[in-house]
């Protein structure tokens, strides 16, 4: 069957949406796709034509075409990156979807072009799968973090949802469930306990509307290192993603009217899953006990105040650690990686560089 792989544009939004939207994904999961075309036009609206990053001239992804019909896409994103002293625009893959008699050399086609568009600047990918790895190896794909993986403090908010989607057969007995009930409550009421002896002595509030404090904050502690930009302009843009499958939401910590830090976290929920906050993004002066405390304090009471069935921690910083540990139960966390020239793998390498959540498509989708 003959194909070609074109760039999207603007006038393939409609269709691509209609792609999505009806996308089968039953040969290989059980996901099922609910959401509808707009949550999709949404995604490139956000994704692209509201991003401070995006110029006309950058790639917003690829479409596999047969016979005038979308039948593949692959998204590409971008950001800014500060690489040593250099801001750079990098490259943030997302969503690959190919229908299944398509599947084959065309769809990894789709890749190596992404890879050959993005390759002067640093390719992001979020979720490598483990029986996908020679194919990620090959393609030369690294794992940004030291490890394979970064570990993920859970804190378990509703113990009976939790314990009834795990154990389907507990919501079947009523006696037993039930009884899960109080269990909830008491579990809950410990995590309460836990997180009130995380001490910080700042003001943390919600922010809406990032300002001119974020600008100051970014170029105070910047300095020498590789990492995401996180000025007023980039962070207004995360925080504007609110109707699509995750919502992020920003903290700021003060010393009176001084912003020390922030902390950002993503939150999704839907009938079918646990609902749960991640914690994304931790930044300002983090060598401060007193502002990473405040911080995470503020973020694991807003998971607990909300009900979410589980409030997720990854070890992007020593101070999460130090606050994490007490809540005892962690595992892996998704797999985050890079493709990058050899050049760029050695300066962040070699540098100070400091990863946070938000690579690939994470707090976007």
């Amino acid at each position: 069957m003959k194909t070609k792989i074109i760039p999207v544009q603007i006038n393939h939004y409609k269709k691509l949406a209609a792609f999505l939207s009806s996308f089968n994904f039953s040969e290989t999961t059980k996901f099922k796709e609910e959401r509808s075309e707009a949550f999709w036009l949404s995604r490139f609206d956000l994704w692209w034509d509201k991003n401070p990053a995006f110029e006309k001239q950058h790639l917003r992804g690829l479409v596999l075409i047969n016979k005038n019909k979308i039948v593949g896409f692959l998204g590409c994103i971008p950001t800014f990156f500060q690489l040593g002293q250099d801001t750079i625009i990098v490259f943030n893959e997302t969503t690959w979807r190919v229908d299944k008699e398509f599947r084959g050399l065309a769809s990894v086609e789709m890749v190596t072009r992404l890879l050959d568009y993005s390759k002067n600047s640093i390719h992001f990918r979020s979720g490598g799968r483990q029986d996908a790895k020679k194919m990620q190896d090959w393609l030369g794909f690294r794992n940004i973090y030291d490890q394979e993986t970064i570990k993920t403090y859970y804190i378990i908010s509703n113990l009976r949802n939790v314990l009834s989607k795990r154990i389907p057969f507990i919501k079947r007995i009523k006696v037993l469930h039930s009884m899960v009930y109080p269990l909830s409550l008491s579990y809950k009421f410990l995590m309460n306990l836990l997180t009130n002896t995380i001490k910080g002595t700042f003001y943390v509030r919600r922010i809406d509307n990032p300002d001119a404090n974020f600008d100051e904050l970014w170029h105070k502690t910047k300095s020498i290192i590789n990492t995401n930009v996180r000025t007023s302009e980039v962070l207004n843009w995360f925080c504007s993603n609110n109707d699509g499958v995750s919502k992020n939401t920003l903290f700021g910590c003060y010393k009176n009217k001084e912003l020390m830090g922030y902390l950002m976290c993503s939150s999704e929920s839907g009938p079918d899953v646990l609902s749960r906050t991640t914690l994304v993004d931790l930044w300002g002066n983090l060598e401060n006990r007193h502002v990473t405390n405040a911080l995470i304090k503020a973020f694991i009471n807003y998971g607990l105040a909300n009900n979410y069935d589980l409030i997720l921690l990854p070890i992007l910083h020593k101070a999460i650690h130090r606050c994490g540990k007490k809540f005892l139960i962690n595992k892996k966390s998704m797999v985050m990686q890079c493709k990058v020239a050899d050049q760029k793998w050695d300066q962040i390498k070699n540098g100070t560089s400091y990863f946070s959540y938000l690579h690939g498509d994470n707090g976007l989708f």
